[in-house]
């Protein structure tokens, strides 16, 4: 998942300990530690179990748009060579992420998110380390989500193939949306996010490299939401607080 320069990033750490076994005849003023074993909370079972629920997290070979792939650069760090350090690059478009509002301006009037001009906008690199350059505050959000799983509505739960590629221009209308939630019994309330599955990853996953390679450098021409006034006043009358879709763009893209 990756976040752009208004985003805050998240970094986590696990370390792990092994826990050391004490020789009980030895007096407690002085034990002596005879071996390390496993860590007791991961148990093979409990490994094995989680293993099994592990959904890889996949980079595109060759991101969409012309993005950089992710890459990490090792180097020596000291002289002596004794210190390897890494260093990774993400471009925050190469795979999933929540675009900010600086990201897509309206090119008609050259302007971003509270008609924000391009030239107020930062560019190059930002420092992380530096708090003023990240959002200050905390928020804690608890967000009800709703899933709308286009492509199980549209092939009947896997019964028929899906009637679209969701590579190519195809438009999903506020009927199919509404029959789908009626079909899943989703309600949805105000300040929703609101998920769609319309097919992109499905597609993508069962395509060769060659096909995957070969779609990067085509037109952009992908599967979406209409672009028309009854999707707007959808979106808006349910007061979505955000929407989110497995495909490159919520709405259809067409190639011209």
């Amino acid at each position: 998942m990756g976040f752009g320069h208004d985003r805050r990033y998240v970094f986590i750490v696990l370390f792990v300990y092994h826990r050391t076994e004490v020789d009980n005849s030895i007096s407690a003023e002085a034990p002596i530690f005879r071996r390390a074993t496993e860590v007791p909370a991961l148990h093979r079972q409990v490994v094995a179990e989680a293993e099994n629920e592990i959904k890889p997290l996949k980079f595109p070979a060759k991101p969409f748009f012309s993005r950089k792939s992710p890459s990490i650069r090792s180097f020596i760090l000291c002289d002596d060579a004794h210190q390897n350090d890494d260093e990774i690059y993400i471009n925050t478009q190469s795979g999933t992420q929540w675009d900010g509002l600086k990201h897509h301006g309206v090119a008609k009037h050259a302007v971003f998110y509270n008609n924000t001009v391009a030239s107020a906008l930062h560019k190059g690199e930002l420092d992380i380390a530096d708090t003023g350059n990240v959002d200050k505050a905390s928020i804690r959000l608890g967000i009800h989500n709703v899933l709308l799983d286009m492509v199980k509505y549209y092939t009947a739960n896997g019964s028929k193939p899906l009637p679209y590629d969701p590579w190519t221009t195809h438009g999903v209308p506020v009927a199919d949306l509404q029959a789908c939630a009626k079909q899943q019994g989703v309600t949805f309330k105000q300040g929703d996010i609101l998920i769609l599955r319309v097919g992109f990853m499905a597609r993508h996953n069962a395509a060769s490299v060659v096909e995957r390679n070969a779609v990067v450098g085509k037109p952009k021409a992908f599967a979406g939401i209409l672009q028309e006034e009854d999707m707007k006043r959808f979106l808006w009358n349910n007061h979505f607080a955000a929407l989110v879709s497995d495909q490159p763009a919520i709405e259809v893209s067409i190639a011209n």
